[in-house]
């Protein structure tokens, strides 16, 4: 709040599904969900593109009317994978959404 006072994007942990995830563990989110990362260390993979739309909480450029209309609105959270020993090799994971 001090950072950005008046920002709606301060509300967002309020609808945002809150995970911890282990070393090893994965999940996979669809196009068009709103995520954040508060700690740690993630490799996030995605489809080649420099399509940002921020909500809030930064100094950047912020496209509401634009974020509101991509959204899909389901709800639940994703499963999370520990994924499968690939090669025949218990050091290397194969991980499928």
């Amino acid at each position: 709040a001090q950072q950005f006072p008046n920002d709606a994007g301060a509300m967002a942990p309020f609808f945002l599904n809150y995970l911890l995830i282990a070393p090893g563990e994965s999940f996979y989110m669809a196009a068009n969900e709103p995520h954040a990362y508060v700690a740690g260390e993630i490799l996030e993979c995605m489809a080649c593109s420099d399509n940002v739309v921020r909500a809030g909480l930064t100094p950047k450029f912020k496209d509401v009317p634009n974020l509101v209309s991509m959204l899909t609105y389901s709800m639940g959270g994703p499963s999370i994978d520990s994924g499968t020993p690939a090669y025949g090799d218990d050091r290397i994971m194969r991980y499928t959404p």
